[in-house]
């Protein structure tokens, strides 16, 4: 029982330190982080160190919170914090509050909490989707690396899309989402040429393979930040559960009216031609499906481009 105490503690820890940071994270995507360039340009330091937040307080809080690499995570955030403090709070370490209280104590919390993770380590609840549980299991060909890095790939790119089309989501539709269909289709051709590298599989390559896949997985993020900004009816993401359930309850056999029914079944055969397609694909090579999605990704860039000015998303 103690052991089980101790891990769901572990979890909780890693839910609390993980979802406080990951809240100033968003707001970096949503506003950049402009103003700690300022901070970092005044004290004689070059502005793009700012860009390393996104790693301390996006990936690295979503590897804390899928429990993958997480000591390693741990130390990225609280590395991240101690400088950011240090370049902005630093005199509070030195005074105490009005109220007697320090000055410095949330920044103290900010940096020792990912510490306690660090040392603690994640504990048996590392995993929340369920390629990380199968991976857990031991299922042969899934690993637990491999499965975070891919969930922290996907959130870092959906919280990107979403700052995309927070930014854009006023305007014609049409270019918001060429946009992001745009930076899909990139991601993917990168992707493509990283997989092919010199002929080899990249399973062999670690460094390629997670190089393949943090890139697909922040294209991805960033479809379905925008699919779920479009909020088009039945236009599916990743999966078709909601689509199937929409068709079989909206279905006459159901006393219902069939509504939107060919869009529907047009969604899951697509998905399902996709899938067969890229199966195909993959016997050739990794690369291949990689690329052929990064194209017609591409296409969708242009065809929404082309479409004109459309209703502003509301």
């Amino acid at each position: 029982m103690s052991a089980l105490f101790a891990d769901v503690g572990k979890l909780l820890l890693r839910i609390l330190v993980a979802g406080l940071m990951l809240f100033h994270g968003v707001d970096k995507v949503v506003h950049g982080p402009g103003e700690v360039a300022g901070d970092l340009t005044s004290h004689g330091l070059p502005a793009f160190l700012a860009s390393g937040l996104y790693v301390g307080e996006i990936l690295a809080p979503v590897l804390i919170l899928a429990g993958a690499w997480t000591r390693l995570a741990a130390l990225v955030y609280a590395g991240s914090v101690a400088f950011a403090t240090l370049l902005v709070h630093g005199m509070d370490f030195a005074h105490l509050k009005p109220t007697g209280a320090w000055a410095a104590e949330l920044w103290v919390f900010y940096i020792v909490s990912p510490l306690v993770v660090a040392l603690l380590g994640p504990g048996r609840y590392a995993g929340n989707v369920v390629f990380l549980g199968f991976a857990i299991a031991a299922v042969p060909g899934l690993s637990i690396g491999r499965s975070g890095a891919a969930l922290g790939a996907f959130a870092l790119g959906a919280a990107i899309g979403g700052g995309l089309t927070a930014r854009m989501g006023s305007g014609p539709r049409q270019r918001w989402t060429s946009l992001a269909f745009s930076i899909e289709a990139a991601l993917l051709l990168v992707a493509a040429a990283v997989a092919a590298g010199d002929g080899n599989d990249p399973m062999g390559d670690p460094a390629r393979l997670y190089g393949v896949i943090a890139l697909t997985g922040l294209a991805m993020g960033v479809r379905n930040a925008a699919v779920r900004k479009l909020a088009e009816r039945d236009l599916t993401t990743t999966v078709l559960t909601l689509t199937i359930t929409g068709l079989a309850a909206d279905s006459s056999l159901a006393g219902g009216a069939n509504t939107g029914w060919t869009r529907r079944v047009a969604s899951v055969v697509l998905m399902f031609a996709g899938a067969a397609a890229g199966a195909l694909l993959l016997r050739y090579s990794v690369a291949l499906p990689i690329a052929v999605a990064g194209v017609i990704s591409g296409l969708c860039a242009v065809g929404a481009r082309l479409a004109g000015s459309g209703s502003a998303v509301t």
